[in-house]
């Protein structure tokens, strides 16, 4: 008589976990259905400026990196690179960034300038921690910029990515040096 009991109940328990397991595996594979839409609407609904920054960073790393975006609820970009693996911007190298922060940047003016607010862009040594090829890349995006008429101040030390500009036809200004290089009657603004 206990054997017996023992076995209904052992039945009855069995029988609930088997439902609670088939409750757990809905539950998990709507979950799993719901991150599949979620990361495909996150892909497809961005704003319009990271989508124009994603086409500007992958010209920028000669398509190393291929999109730009931010996960729904949170406030932090990420990068997808060309094996679509998601990466936090503190992962990626500094000059990586860098083209990350210049494409942010170049889209921005792009959409401002599509409202009708043309504001110049100004840059300070932006190429200056990228490898050549990398930096051949953002020259040459930063000239089709500027051809399309935005209104580009580039600053640099570096003789070399003045010379660079020269080539391509870029009017170049030379600014006086350090208050020690003035030579007499020489005066900085200010």
């Amino acid at each position: 008589d206990q054997v017996l009991q023992l076995k209904f109940e052992l039945a009855q328990v069995q029988s609930k976990l088997d439902a609670a397991g088939r409750g757990w595996l809905a539950v998990e594979t709507a979950g799993q259905a719901i991150d599949v839409v979620r990361r495909r609407f996150e892909r497809e609904h961005q704003p319009e400026m990271l989508r124009t920054a994603s086409g500007f960073l992958e010209k920028l790393t000669r398509g190393k990196y291929r999109s730009v975006w931010m996960p729904l609820g949170e406030r932090v970009l990420r990068v997808d690179d060309e094996q679509s693996q998601s990466l936090a911007v503190e992962c990626l190298s500094r000059g990586t960034r860098e083209l990350l922060f210049l494409a942010v940047r170049l889209a921005v003016a792009k959409e401002l300038a599509g409202r009708g607010v043309a504001l110049p862009l100004i840059l300070d040594d932006v190429v200056v921690n990228l490898d050549e090829e990398r930096a051949e890349a953002a020259l040459n995006l930063l000239w089709e910029f500027a051809h399309r008429g935005q209104q580009i101040l580039f600053f640099t030390c570096h003789k070399h990515l003045v010379q660079q500009f020269a080539n391509r036809g870029a009017q170049t200004i030379h600014l006086p040096g350090h208050a020690n290089e003035l030579t007499p009657g020489q005066r900085l603004a200010g």
